[in-house]
């Protein structure tokens, strides 16, 4: 009965995926990775288990193939298959429900053990339905969901992937390009390289989240250096220059170090860490690169300042008006189109880079209102050069 149900095996990236699940739940693949074959699988294991699966998806044609390979899946263990209802039964009180995504009430009433989002990045104010009708619906069984999806410019689908880089919280992402399924021919992959636009291949086949045309800092992935590696110790007669934006309520304190280069080289992210244990790591991490601290002095930064310096640091603070906080990234946008700095391949900086935007309402540059902007800020201050010039707007 249940045992004749045969999934199809996984490729290491689907596996990669699988055993790192957490809670929620946020997938960024290329075309052709494979992601409807690895929610089918997390659903019907969910549905042997007796739990109760939603899937959806933003119109109801995408959800047309999904419950084909399922039904034709489960049809050996005498599932109980109802297509004008788009809904599946199995022996065991396992069930899985589709719904199109059109519907901003989907799945509202019900209880679920597996919410699939399939396409997420295509969804329509998911936030919205997230928040409003999906998670709702996951309290009882203490439910988790999968966002699964080709990117699509930095949307709600780009915001939820930005909370599981930081791993925490029950949230967790992965970026998958096509290359990762072993089943796609390479040649294939060069083929199509060569005849797209480089912005439409690094989206759909690199599972990249390209700018929007509001974008602040644009063309910086160039100064990524996959290579670049973080340092333990400081090199023989090298400079060394540091940036430190400190946590506010619900931020990271955030540690950048350039070498007289450019490249960076330290990077450290704390968040809940108590200021004397803050204190001690910055402390030591500067004393061994014999390094002047640019601090944004702002508010709480005050007094930790003079407790750096009681600690005999050289430090640089600097309080931020919107005058100061403008020249300090306009120096860093200059910085990076010009090449002069070798950038850590950290996904959760390259994520706040690209996020960075213009306001609508002001005309200036700034993070999200869901975002964070404490790996840029640090790294603004680490590459300040006194005497810049930059546009103040």
């Amino acid at each position: 009965m249940i045992s004749e149900i045969k999934l199809p095996r996984l490729h290491n990236g689907q596996l990669q995926v699988k055993h790192e699940l957490s809670r929620f739940n946020v997938l960024a693949c290329g075309r052709r990775w494979g992601k409807t074959t690895l929610a089918i699988d997390l659903a019907v294991h969910a549905m042997i288990a007796g739990k109760p699966v939603a899937w959806g998806a933003p119109q109801y044609k995408l959800l047309a193939e999904p419950l084909r390979i399922l039904s034709r899946l489960v049809h050996p263990a005498n599932a109980k298959i109802n297509l004008s209802e788009r809904r599946i039964e199995l022996s065991t009180g396992g069930s899985i429900q589709f719904w199109s995504l059109l519907d901003h009430n989907a799945g509202r009433g019900t209880k679920y053990a597996l919410w699939i989002i399939d396409e997420a990045a295509f969804v329509r104010d998911l936030a919205s339905i997230w928040n409003e009708s999906i998670l709702p619906t996951l309290v009882d069984l203490s439910g988790e969901a999968l966002f699964a999806s080709t990117p699509n410019g930095h949307n709600d689908f780009y915001q939820l992937w930005q909370r599981g880089l930081n791993h925490t919280s029950d949230w967790h992402s992965w970026q998958m390009p096509t290359a990762t399924n072993p089943h796609i021919p390479v040649k294939e992959i060069e083929r199509i390289q060569a005849t797209t636009p480089e912005s439409t291949f690094r989206q759909e086949f690199l599972a990249q989240f390209e700018q929007n045309e509001g974008a602040f800092f644009r063309d910086f992935r160039s100064c990524i250096n996959p290579t670049l590696q973080i340092i333990e110790q400081p090199g023989v007669e090298e400079h060394y220059t540091a940036g430190l934006d400190l946590a506010r309520k619900h931020d990271f304190t955030v540690l950048t170090i350039l070498d007289s280069k450019g490249q960076q080289v330290v990077w450290k992210r704390w968040r809940n860490l108590p200021w004397r244990a803050q204190l001690q790591a910055i402390s030591q991490i500067a004393k061994k690169f014999d390094c002047q601290i640019r601090v944004d002095a702002t508010g709480v930064g005050d007094p930790f300042v003079e407790q750096l310096q009681s600690e005999g640091l050289r430090v640089e603070p600097i309080h931020f008006s919107a005058m100061r906080r403008q020249q300090l990234l306009d120096n860093l946008a200059l910085r990076l189109e010009s090449k002069e700095i070798a950038l850590l391949d950290i996904p959760i900086q390259t994520a706040e880079l690209e996020a960075f935007h213009y306001s609508e309402k002001t005309g200036r540059p700034d993070a999200p209102s869901s975002g964070h902007d404490d790996c840029v800020m640090a790294l603004a201050l680490a590459a300040w050069r006194p005497g810049s010039v930059a546009k103040i707007y």
